[in-house]
């Protein structure tokens, strides 16, 4: 049945209904008005009936004659109030229930035909991405979030205190002076191998600002990473100029790409993000530790936006350029299951042979993307085992881990 017919019966049904309560309540109060009179006269006659019978005395029987006869009159007066006549109120009431909801019908079907209409063309997508380019160009500061997330020392529990002292004294030497460019950026990956992201973008942001025309794309791919991991993930406006700054330097820096697409995917626009992210799928070297982190989004973005997957979405994290054609027939849980099977391939090479901080970083945020946080976390501590003899290589690491949400 039509969602329209289905709605107009139930409105009418409701205002009878209404209009029943209002006019059967009152004729419940008449009823149990009338019942008390009866009461009442039949009590008079008993009364009559038990001085004939001589079971009370005159002077008794008067006292409660009067008493019985005062009730009697009272109830009279009650049924008088609650006459016929008083239903014309509550008549109009009900009447006005069913004029209020005969009129809001109307409105209530072109509001729903304008927006949901079984025959509306192609208004409703155009909306939608019209307030999608709004949440965009008005999303959130970087600062009006840093109002709402947690403070960053929430982070720096579970980190060694000698550690964070000596972070903070390296914080505090530069304050106090200029600080040379590898001195900021030093303090940026101390920064954030603490959890401290806000304080690794400023020492970042210092590092770009010293750097001059020098400053890399790579630098500001990770100062936007800085910016987005302080906000739990959120792209802002501020990281957002970072990143385009990197792609005016270097327009195929992977990183930079990916987070652009995850703007359009914050944004409303995760069509756009999947075409973004896809593209960059398919340049991808093999092995790239990207990969994973792709797949997943692309994977996530298309559920939101119910779109069937027809892209390289489905390449695992090292699966060859020339597999994509076999990998976009499969189906999503078979995606799954190979991607899970790369990554499972991966972590017993790494457990059993070892490997360089890119890999164990490619398996940790393989893990994280996948939502299997316990392995991740269980490969970070392999990785700290492994990497021990390396601190900048743990540093980095660490980074990495502490952007996906995976630390001990």
């Amino acid at each position: 049945m039509d969602f329209s017919i289905i709605s107009v019966v139930l409105s009418l049904t409701v205002a009878v209904v209404l209009v029943g309560t209002l006019l059967l309540g009152n004729r419940r109060v008449r009823s149990e008005r009338n019942y008390q009179v009866e009461f009442y006269a039949a009590k008079l006659k008993e009364i009559e009936s038990d001085v004939a019978k001589g079971l009370i005395e005159p002077s008794e029987a008067e006292r409660t004659r009067i008493e019985v006869s005062r009730r009697l009159l009272k109830e009279h007066a009650a049924v008088r109030d609650h006459s016929d006549t008083r239903d014309v109120p509550r008549l109009i009431a009900g009447l006005l229930c069913i004029a209020i909801t005969i009129s809001v019908i109307p409105g209530a079907m072109l509001v729903h035909s304008s927006l949901a209409g079984p025959y509306q063309p192609d208004m409703p997508l155009q909306k939608r991405i019209e307030r999608a380019s709004i949440a965009k160009q008005t999303r959130p500061t970087q600062e009006q979030v840093l109002a709402r997330v947690p403070d960053w020392s929430s982070d720096t529990a579970n980190a060694d205190e000698e550690y964070v002292e000596l972070v903070s004294r390296l914080r505090n030497a530069l304050d106090e002076s200029s600080g040379t460019i590898g001195e900021f950026s030093l303090l940026a990956n101390h920064e954030a191998a603490i959890g401290n992201f806000r304080g690794a973008a400023i020492a970042k942001q210092r590092q770009i600002d010293n750097s001059g025309e020098n400053a890399s794309a790579s630098d500001f791919v990770e100062y936007a990473e800085y910016l987005i991991a302080s906000v739990q993930g959120y792209v802002s406006p501020e990281a957002e100029t970072a990143l385009n700054r990197a792609l005016e330097l270097n327009p195929q820096e992977p990183k930079a790409e990916y987070y652009v697409g995850l703007i359009f995917a914050q944004t409303g626009r995760p069509d756009i993000a999947i075409k973004l992210w896809s593209d960059l799928g398919s340049r991808l070297a093999p092995g790239d530790s990207l990969t994973a982190t792709v797949v997943a989004a692309v994977n996530q973005a298309a559920r939101l936006a119910g779109i069937s997957l027809q892209s390289p979405s489905g390449l695992a994290p090292e699966i060859g350029i020339g597999e994509v054609a076999s990998a976009a027939t499969l189906s999503e849980s078979e995606q799954t299951e190979l991607i899970l099977g790369m990554v499972s391939g991966l972590q017993e090479r790494l457990y059993r042979d070892g490997g360089s901080e890119t890999e164990w970083s490619r398996l940790i945020r393989s893990y994280a993307v996948l939502g299997k946080f316990e392995e991740a976390r269980q490969a970070l501590e392999q990785a700290r085992e492994n990497l021990a003899d390396h601190d900048e290589q743990l540093v980095t690491l660490e980074n990495t881990a502490r952007s996906f949400g995976v630390s001990q």
